[in-house]
């Protein structure tokens, strides 16, 4: 059941990753899609693995605004 639901998130993630600006686009998509930590990201995007952190969170704000009923204006 949980491998559905990990599958079920990255199609989410896979459709709505065009929506998010860059910055957050690419730790998002190494995250959610590629499997890679924290620490491996910050090694590919070359920043600190805090700032990772913050943008994978403002990230998943962002994505959640996009995929709310009326999150589009």
């Amino acid at each position: 059941f949980r491998n559905m639901e990990k599958k079920e998130s990255q199609k989410i993630v896979e459709k709505s990753l065009p929506e998010l600006p860059i910055i957050y686009r690419e730790p998002i998509a190494l995250y959610y899609l590629d499997g890679k930590s924290y620490e491996e990201i910050s090694y590919v995007l070359r920043i600190p693995v805090s700032t990772v952190g913050v943008r994978i969170m403002r990230g998943k704000n962002v994505l959640r605004k996009i995929l709310e009923p009326n999150g589009k204006q």
